[in-house]
């Protein structure tokens, strides 16, 4: 008990010669006279605050019909720019050549039907046999298959 009130009495002791020294150790700060500020813009008027110019540039609405002209008229200059008999027989060699490409491949598609219609049976011994080994490969194995 008394080693508290010791420790009390320290720490206040300790606690006033702080605040002390503190003020002696701080002198006065320097004036520092603050930036006057703009007045604020009024217009006499209204007596409210004038608008802002803003920083960004305004961006204008154009209603349907306005967007449409301007498109129609853009068009209208491409159109007059370009040229007026464009090469023919480059067309028609690449339509022809897609036409050809096109009748190979249905042709290869139709055979593909027909041979996928009809299932055929092996014939020969050997067709056996492969038929034989492609079903244990591709089949389950023979421990999970039913009797």
């Amino acid at each position: 008990m008394e080693g508290l009130l010791i420790a009390l009495l320290i720490g206040v002791l300790t606690s006033f010669m702080n605040k002390k020294e503190d003020k002696k150790a701080s002198p006065t700060k320097p004036f520092i006279p603050q930036k006057e500020l703009p007045p604020v813009e009024t217009t006499q008027a209204q007596g409210k605050l004038a608008p802002r110019k803003s920083a960004r540039p305004k961006i204008e609405t154009k209603s349907l019909d306005d967007f449409a002209r301007d498109v129609m008229t853009q068009l209208s200059t491409k159109e007059q720019a370009a040229p007026l008999a464009p090469k023919q027989t480059d067309t028609m060699e690449l339509r022809q050549s897609l036409e050809e490409r096109m009748k190979d491949r249905q042709q290869a598609v139709r055979a593909v039907e027909a041979r996928s219609d009809a299932l055929e049976f092996p014939t020969s011994y050997t067709q056996m046999q492969q038929a034989i080994i492609m079903a244990e490969v591709l089949g389950k194995p023979k421990a999970k298959q039913r009797a």
